[in-house]
């Protein structure tokens, strides 16, 4: 796993290096094969990674990648106090001292380097997760995913998927789960508005008479 950094952290789309750092409801998807969505440097403690979508180029079936190559799309070593909880991860995790929760692992090729580690009700098509815990190795991958809409709502539990309420104390798997669900494109589940006509000036008998024009995002 220490050979892996010097390779991959020259072209990643986030850098970790302060500790007490909280990256949540994200969707990372880099380009090249080896590039990775998030680097963590050594020494660090109290870095939360939640609800997020992380990838590698490799990590995803029929881009072309070299067979056998060494990828990820997390790396972490030499650190404490890390958590990775709900999310996706497609390309590879190499991590140690950390603990390991609540994740999807839809990928028909994978680097999983995980030492010194708590790994719980985690969830993969492949076979690489330790026994226990309320792990799941070998899931039926058509039955995960809505696998339609946009490119980060395809990733929504279907009805029916082994994901649904078998994460940690009984919540779902996945950026879709947990106590801070990852939001669609960015959109609050809360009215926006979208736009406000006022005068810049009101009068004593009319007041001051505001347009406002607002959707909801439930």
């Amino acid at each position: 796993m220490q050979s892996s950094n010097s390779s991959c952290s020259s072209n990643v789309r986030l850098t970790i290096s302060g500790s007490q750092t909280y990256v949540a409801q994200n969707y990372f998807q880099p380009t090249g094969s080896l590039a990775l969505s998030i680097f963590i440097t050594d020494g660090l403690s109290n870095v939360l990674i939640r609800n997020n979508y992380l990838s590698n180029g490799c990590g995803i079936p029929g881009n072309g990648c070299s067979t056998g190559l060494t990828v990820w799309a997390i790396l972490s070593s030499n650190n404490s106090g890390v958590e990775i909880t709900n999310n996706i991860i497609q390309g590879g995790i190499g991590v140690s001292n950390a603990t390991v929760r609540n994740i999807i692992f839809p990928t028909s090729s994978f680097n999983y380097a995980v030492n010194n580690s708590q790994v719980q009700n985690n969830l993969t098509n492949q076979g690489f997760l330790p026994s226990g815990n309320g792990n799941i190795n070998l899931a039926n991958i058509n039955s995960l995913f809505v696998n339609t809409g946009t490119m980060d709502g395809r990733w929504k539990l279907k009805d029916g998927s082994p994901a649904i309420g078998s994460g940690f104390e009984g919540v779902d798997m996945g950026m879709f789960g947990g106590e801070e669900p990852y939001v669609l494109s960015g959109i609050p589940p809360i009215p926006t508005i979208y736009q406000l006509n006022a005068p810049a000036v009101g009068e004593k008998n009319t007041g001051l008479p505001i347009t406002i024009k607002a959707k909801s995002n439930n």
